[in-house]
């Protein structure tokens, strides 16, 4: 693979891993300016849409709902993405239709205070004109992160961990091997129902230790030991 290509790449998307308090490891893929930027479009679409109507309906009234339709149109600029993103778990409605959220760059679900830190910094993001300070700020850090992510602490990520649950059918089942103990058969159910939490490491670490003496390595012991699982639950 050229280096061009991987500098392409890491324009788009890049992923971080991290560990949890249970030590359950996590990858995580952060979106990349473009499909920010998608998500972004349609967020703003909609704002737009909700200002105008306000405005349709308050500026007949006068001067005095000039006034109101103008502060209202500001609220909802501000708070709309403050509203989704800490009552919706990050989940703005551009970002669910391009499967994005906001979390805290530990991977923890965003609070009041960050996304409002967010939202406010949407201007610095926009300056001078277009967003290109956060364009610039997206793609010099490597985790994409605007100028509001970066004060906030945040990132934004595709909504569930996808490349270890895109290399192995869940619902694949293959005959129990004989010689398993009640105590492998549960080990062989949790890995299956951990596999969307591992890193793809994790998950091939952990099924090669379950399948020592089969042989199998790599995504192959994976697909291996979930094909197992799913034999262990619908009892074949």
């Amino acid at each position: 693979m050229s280096s061009d290509h991987s500098a392409q790449t890491a324009l788009v998307d890049s992923t971080i891993r991290l560990e949890t308090f249970t030590g359950v490891d996590i990858e995580l893929r952060i979106a990349g300016v473009y499909i920010r930027g998608i998500a972004r479009l349609i967020d703003d679409a909609i704002r737009f849409l909700i200002v105008s109507a306000l405005f349709a309906l308050l500026i007949p009234t006068g001067n005095i709902g000039l006034g109101l339709a103008a502060v209202a149109g500001f609220f909802v600029w501000w708070l709309y993405n403050v509203l989704f993103e800490v009552l919706n778990n990050g989940i703005t409605p551009g970002k669910h239709y391009m499967g994005l959220r906001a979390v805290n760059a530990d991977g923890t679900p965003i609070g009041w205070t960050n996304a409002v830190i967010r939202s406010t910094l949407l201007v610095a993001d926009f300056l001078p004109f277009g967003y290109l300070t956060g364009i610039a700020t997206m793609t010099l850090t490597g985790t994409h992160q605007r100028v509001g992510d970066i004060v906030a602490g945040t990132i934004v990520v595709y909504n569930r961990p996808r490349k270890v649950r895109q290399i192995a059918d869940l619902h694949r089942a293959i005959p129990v091997p004989e010689g398993l103990t009640a105590e492998d058969r549960l080990l062989f159910l949790s890995f299956q129902e951990r596999i969307s939490d591992l890193s793809s490491e994790r998950a091939i670490e952990l099924a090669e230790t379950l399948l020592p003496l089969l042989g199998k390595q790599g995504q192959e012991a994976v697909i291996e030991v979930l094909a197992i699982a799913q034999g262990i639950r619908i009892g074949t």
